[in-house]
């Protein structure tokens, strides 16, 4: 972040007099050296960036990448601090041609700006079956980008398919080799550290973002829930215990169970306002059912997409939210409501599918709670 163009940015945001000079005074004339054993360098001035750690930095960075979004015309642009994504939907060599521009859009406004982006880091990931448009892109310095099988976007593997495959297989092997590593650096097996320790570092692993990328099939389930299976037989007098038993003497929801309680909450949240409909999710109210979700459903002709959209969050956190008594959802603080949404989930048995156990269904809400909820 070049200072003056950020302040020349300011300028024309109209941040002026007091407030601009207070900026400038918090930018300008910074110097910067290291020390190593004992000796310092030279000092050099800072013309660049913001003092890390501070209130203000965030908000300036914001400030001055916010006119890329100018620089894109063609398609859709979205930033998370500096991760940006270019978006389009390609139907024709025409599509591509528009966001190849684009593309180029990008690159030039990063020079202008001072802020070269690392060609390594670009990625392209093209869903869809028509293979003869998926066509690789080009950069100003000449390298094509082709189409990876999957990336990682803010922490999230999504692949060609948006099947989560991918993202779960590998979430779950970290998750397994960070409770392999407790196991071995603690000796202990109090039941107290043991929880502490799976709370903490394994189970963060494989809940980030879990509504977005929640497992339908079988083997999966039993892939993510096996992480908290295998820790739990560790915890000293529980060896004897089955899976099933260890969670209800732990007072644990299998992670299964987690995940769909956090899908309820945030249609909660939606519902309330709390976070932004980005998904779409469309609300009725009736006198007899109260607050109820309307289940989209696919209608592509290709079967796949049709499951695909079926088993998404906008479509299952739906349903599962529809399971949830009137009297509970209506309820407008959000403290109040995971109390009694609790109250709630323990009503149904918890039997996760485990291997060499058979359970009465699949486990979900959604057939303890009487099926096909709508």
């Amino acid at each position: 972040m070049d200072h003056q163009l950020l302040l020349k940015k300011l300028h024309l945001y109209g941040i002026r007099g007091k407030i601009y000079d207070w900026i400038a005074s918090f930018l300008c004339g910074r110097k910067q050296w290291i020390v190593i054993d004992g000796v310092k360098s030279r000092p050099i001035d800072v013309i660049s960036g913001v003092p890390q750690g501070t209130v203000l930095g965030p908000l300036l960075f914001i400030l001055y990448i916010n006119d890329i979004f100018a620089a894109v015309k063609h398609s859709k642009i979205k930033v998370f601090a500096d991760d940006s994504k270019v978006h389009k939907d390609i139907s024709s060599s025409d599509d591509h041609a528009l966001l190849q521009e684009d593309l180029q859009a990008v690159v030039q406004w990063s020079l202008e700006n001072n802020m070269e982006l690392n060609e390594d880091k670009f990625h392209v990931l093209q869903h869809g079956k028509n293979v003869d448009i998926k066509q690789p892109y080009t950069l100003p310095s000449g390298k094509a980008l082709h189409a990876d099988d999957y990336v990682k976007d803010l922490g999230v593997y999504i692949d060609t398919a948006l099947s989560w495959r991918q993202h779960i297989t590998l979430k779950s092997s970290d998750a397994k080799n960070k409770a392999n590593w407790l196991l071995r650096t603690f000796t202990s097996r109090d039941k107290d550290t043991m929880m502490l320790l799976f709370k903490t570092y394994v189970r963060s692993i494989v809940e980030y973002c879990c509504p977005l990328w929640s497992p339908h099939y079988q083997c999966d389930v039993i892939r993510v829930e096996s992480i908290q299976k295998s820790f739990t037989a560790k915890i000293s007098g529980l060896k004897s215990m089955n899976y099933w038993e260890r969670l209800n003497h732990l007072q644990l929801y299998s992670l299964q169970r987690r995940r769909e309680r956090y899908s309820i909450i945030l249609v909660w949240k939606i519902y309330y306002n709390h976070i932004p409909n980005f998904v779409n999710i469309s609300f009725n109210e009736s006198a007899r059912r109260g607050v109820t979700c309307t289940r989209p459903l696919g209608s592509s002709k290709y079967s796949s997409i049709n499951t695909m959209r079926f088993y998404s969050f906008p479509s299952v956190a739906s349903a599962l939210f529809n399971v949830v008594p009137h009297d509970i959802k209506s309820i407008p603080t959000l403290e109040r409501f995971k109390t009694r949404l609790d109250k709630f989930l323990q009503k149904f048995p918890d039997t996760p599918p485990t291997p060499g156990y058979i359970g009465a269904n699949r486990n979900s809400l959604l057939e303890w709670a009487g099926g096909s909820v709508q």
